[in-house]
């Protein structure tokens, strides 16, 4: 009997994710697959790479899996983050999500209570393009109204987040909440631990 760890589970789901986004992409929009069905494949994936693979159960596993994740209930805000998003909204900040993430999106921020302090939403499914593609970039520009030079990105990876941003010339901040990973670590990096923190980052940056 083999035992997996969560911490094994996780690794494994990630990898079965990536390896799902590389086959077909934009969560089976550019298949003609819905999300549902995308996702379905990823937890079989998953549960198959640990010796799991009861087809019926595991569909019904992955309906359960992305219905659940569809709502606010299996998410959570930071305590900074409203406060902060707040203040960004009163100081007449243009602020916008870039999400590698499918139509759901705008239902979970709403069911967070967050939907209101964005002035608009980019995912992955409703534009074509993920992260680093420096064409959602300049979506979220076009969106904000604004050159490279006026906007600041905050984001959570290296890759996806702090190059993306960079490379099409948006300021970029990496946040760290104390996941950021020792390679990330190594280099020259604007980092900050909170939301909080970033616009204080912002704030003095525009004096």
């Amino acid at each position: 009997m083999v035992v997996h760890t969560p911490g094994c589970c996780l690794h494994i789901h990630r990898e079965v994710f990536r390896k799902t986004s590389k086959e077909v992409p934009n969560f089976g929009l550019d298949c003609h697959q819905t999300s549902e069905e995308w996702w379905r494949k990823v937890v079989t994936g998953t549960f198959a790479a640990v010796g799991i693979r009861d087809e019926e159960k595991l569909k019904l596993v992955g309906d359960l899996i992305y219905k659940d994740f569809a709502g606010p209930n299996n998410w959570q805000v930071f305590s900074d983050v409203e406060p902060t998003l707040a203040l960004m909204r009163k100081q007449k900040l243009k602020v916008g999500v870039i999400s590698n993430f499918d139509e759901r999106l705008e239902g979970i921020l709403a069911g967070l209570g967050l939907e209101k302090y964005f002035d608009f939403v980019l995912s992955t499914y409703n534009t074509g393009f993920s992260k680093p593609d420096s064409r959602i970039f300049n979506l979220a520009l076009k969106k904000a109204s604004v050159d490279a030079s006026g906007a600041v990105h905050i984001g959570d990876s290296y890759e996806l987040d702090y190059l993306g941003a960079k490379q099409v010339g948006i300021k970029p901040l990496l946040i760290d909440r104390g996941e950021t990973t020792a390679q990330e670590c190594q280099h020259d990096l604007n980092v900050v631990k909170s939301i909080q923190e970033a616009m204080l980052y912002i704030t003095e940056s525009s004096k």
